[in-house]
């Protein structure tokens, strides 16, 4: 394989938010590396998305949804496009349009790639307003004690704390905004699972079963995506205080939160060893009260928390139990 041989098939779901969306296949016009090829998502914006990737974009292969593909499904698609044409060396890489990068960012990616080539390759994401300050650099998860975290957020959010590393390694997890993925990873393993995370996860659930049938999971010190980052979904960091009752349901149950419960549970059931599967489900539980006691006039019932986690603490062999019922249908639907 010769890095100019390798097609790379950038996958790009979009629904509305133009600006972003301009400035994203800007980036990707201007690469030096030329054996592109752009595979937009268009799910049912209504701001010209369409009619301006034709007219200005002619080269970009255009999928059209009515609104109701959301991240996993627009992106499935674009894979399987991809899929159909690709040859054994290329790669896929995912993108979303509220991220940009300097042109010779692809070129980057496939250095790392021809060093790595049986591994994911994710990309080091900063802030566009803070092009210093790192807010994904991968994602590492401890089963035995329930934490996922990333190792932005818990290692260093300062670019300059990955300048000598060449790759950030023992990671569990990757995020969809610039991770490159070699053709042979979805030959193995499949797509992306998107009747079951429709949305938000799913580039984590992904990434992990890859790591689980033999790949590594590598993110590229040097290949920096700059992300519009609070135009990303829902997040706990959005919100302070008291919350209403809709804005507590839109957090814990809307497809555009990072918080969605049933998204999370259905992460755990997909990826979680079993023996761990048990604690993880009881904190994903306790995510739920703590989202409840933020609302009024639930939050008069925070003083009690402590007697709910003894109550709760004592029947949690019943809910072992339940949750042991839970993985059963799981596998049988897995194996259908």
């Amino acid at each position: 394989m010769t890095k100019k041989t390798t097609k790379v098939f950038i996958t790009l779901p979009v629904h509305d938010r133009l600006s972003y969306t301009k400035k994203c296949l800007q980036s990707i016009k201007l690469q030096k590396y030329k054996n592109i090829e752009t595979i937009l998502i268009d799910d049912g914006s209504v701001d010209g998305t369409f009619d301006f990737v034709r007219k200005n974009y002619p080269e970009v292969h255009v999928i059209r949804g009515d609104g109701n593909l959301w991240w996993t499904k627009a992106t499935f698609l674009g894979v399987e496009y991809a899929l159909a044409s690709a040859k054994r060396n290329d790669v896929v890489l995912l993108m979303n349009n509220d991220c940009y990068f300097d042109s010779g960012y692809v070129d980057q990616l496939l250095k790392t790639h021809q060093k790595y080539p049986k591994a994911i390759i994710g990309s080091i994401n900063v802030r566009s307003a803070k092009s210093n300050e790192v807010v994904e650099a991968g994602i590492r998860i401890h089963w035995k004690t329930g934490l996922v975290y990333s190792v932005a957020e818990k290692i260093s959010t300062k670019l300059s704390y990955y300048k000598n590393m060449d790759v950030v390694g023992e990671l569990d997890a990757l995020p969809g905004k610039g991770t490159l993925i070699p053709v042979e990873v979805f030959k193995k393993i499949g797509n992306f699972n998107y009747s079951r995370l429709p949305h938000y996860i799913a580039d984590y659930e992904f990434t992990n079963r890859a790591k689980r049938s033999g790949f590594d999971l590598l993110v590229d010190t040097k290949a920096v995506v700059k992300h519009y980052w609070k135009a990303t979904g829902l997040k706990v960091s959005q919100t302070k205080g008291v919350l209403g009752l809709g804005a507590a349901w839109n957090l814990m149950f809307s497809k555009r939160s990072m918080n969605n419960i049933v998204d999370w549970v259905n992460f755990l059931l997909l990826t979680c060893p079993e023996k761990y599967l048990y604690l993880n489900m009881y904190l994903a539980f306790w995510r739920v009260i703590s989202g409840i006691t933020r609302v009024f006039p639930f939050i008069l019932l925070r003083p009690l928390i402590p007697v709910f986690v003894f109550v709760i603490s004592n029947i949690y062999n019943i809910v072992k139990k339940i949750l042991i019922f839970l993985r059963l249908i799981d596998k049988k639907m897995e194996s259908k």
